[in-house]
């Protein structure tokens, strides 16, 4: 199963399977991976239609970092043939989604290696510590900065209703740039908590292998896939002589 060179035949096949299922297969020549098939599940949460990708390049489908560490994930399942599990983060056309993917090797009747993967779509972003510090940071600065701009207004206030004396204007001008710089420093501290944990959150993947104690259990359709792989992988048939 999963063996045949019709595409036709292996969309067949991975359909199915309720879940998302991708077919990839290692380029002789090149030694880079290129999608072979997509089911319909994995059409539907991805986003990306099967013949928009079909034996294109992953550099042309994913940015290049993240098509560098798929090709590695797919090499290290072909190397080391049991099944590959771990989480990763994809930009799809749906957005940037989580993922816990697994994967498995395939030697086809010509000798060409594939990779059969499944993947379960994390539904629930959990707000972590480093959210919580910031949100925590926006409001001290936005409290600090709205205390600052009541005291300009009122000064201002006073200024137009002719409270200030014309002795006291310089002085209070003085006082009057202090607030206003203080409310500027408290803007760039905003700023800088908000680019802070956009970078980090933008830098943050689920890039983890073999992580038993954050990893969900395989679901009951990914264990009938491996014994599905086990029934027709030929290593596992005795041949008599």
């Amino acid at each position: 199963m999963f063996r045949s060179n019709d595409i036709g035949v292996l969309r067949n096949q991975i359909d199915r399977f309720d879940l998302p299922i991708f077919v990839a297969q290692r380029s002789e020549m090149s030694g880079e991976f290129e999608f072979l098939a997509l089911n319909l599940a994995c059409e539907r949460q991805t986003g990306v239609a099967m013949q928009d990708i079909v034996l294109k390049p992953l550099e042309k489908i994913f940015p290049p970092a993240q098509a560098k560490r798929i090709q590695s994930r797919y090499a290290l399942c072909v190397e080391q043939a049991p099944p590959l599990r771990y989480r990763e983060t994809l930009d799809l056309p749906c957005g940037r989604l989580a993922w816990e993917t697994t994967l498995h090797h395939v030697l086809t009747n010509n000798g060409e290696h594939r990779v059969v993967g499944s993947a379960t779509r994390f539904s629930k972003v959990y707000r972590d510590a480093l959210d919580i510090a910031a949100f925590q940071d926006v409001r001290y600065y936005s409290s600090f900065s709205g205390w600052k701009l009541d005291q300009i207004i009122q000064v201002l206030d006073a200024y137009d209703q002719g409270a200030i004396p014309n002795a006291q204007l310089s002085a209070t001008m003085q006082a009057l740039s202090g607030l206003c710089r203080s409310v500027a420093s408290s803007m760039q501290h905003l700023r800088s908590t908000a680019d802070d944990r956009l970078r980090t959150s933008a830098e943050r993947t689920f890039d983890q292998i073999g992580d038993t104690d954050t990893a969900q259990s395989p679901s009951e359709v990914e264990k009938a896939m491996s014994a599905i792989m086990d029934m027709f992988d030929p290593s596992q048939v005795n041949v008599k002589a």
